[in-house]
């Protein structure tokens, strides 16, 4: 890293990083190999409950992406823009499953997680932390506070459909190979 700055005029940074250059054969793409488009009903052929998820995230279109990707389904989602908010909707929705921004101004969502864990008696939701932080650090830091999952941004859906199955037992219908 380097730094050039001259009083009164200003600064230029700049810095170095070692990369290999990599022929086009050597990168590999990955594809979603099926996309979902629905619930799989129960075993009993009936409608799987009507989930609650909320999602809190203080950028809209973070929000919105997560949302466009879960309402289809058939999934009764909110969302909320603060930690204030996300424990209002919580306190009044109770919903099954909470996607998390951890780094929020405010209330930011380890102290969301904190004030739910300290005040739910039973019932507590899911809480999955779905952040823009690379550190492992942070990872750590939501599992040991109360997370039950973590996902980064930007995110595939496999990941978020992943974490739903995994903690809500959600089954899938997928889109057939056949259709565009």
């Amino acid at each position: 890293i380097n730094i050039d700055s001259q009083i009164g005029r200003g600064s230029i940074f700049s810095f170095g990083i070692k990369v290999q250059k990599k022929e086009k054969s050597q990168i590999t793409i990955e594809h979603p190999k099926r996309r979902v488009i629905g619930l799989e009903p129960t075993a009993d052929g009936i409608a799987h409950e009507k989930y609650r998820i909320l999602i809190v995230d203080d950028v809209p279109t973070n929000r919105q992406v997560l949302f466009t990707l879960l309402a289809p389904l058939g999934l009764d989602v909110r969302e909320v823009g603060s930690g204030q908010e996300a424990l209002k909707a919580w306190k009044e929705w109770q919903p099954q499953l909470i996607w998390l921004e951890m780094r929020m101004p405010g209330m930011d969502g380890y102290e969301v997680i904190r004030q739910i864990k300290k005040s739910a008696q039973t019932n507590s939701p899911y809480i999955i932390s779905i952040t823009a932080s690379a550190f492992d650090e942070d990872r750590q830091k939501a599992f040991d506070i109360g997370c039950d999952g973590f996902v980064r941004k930007p995110f595939k859906e496999s990941e978020i459909f992943g974490e739903m199955k995994k903690h809500l037992g959600l089954r899938y219908v997928y889109e057939s190979s056949t259709q565009k």
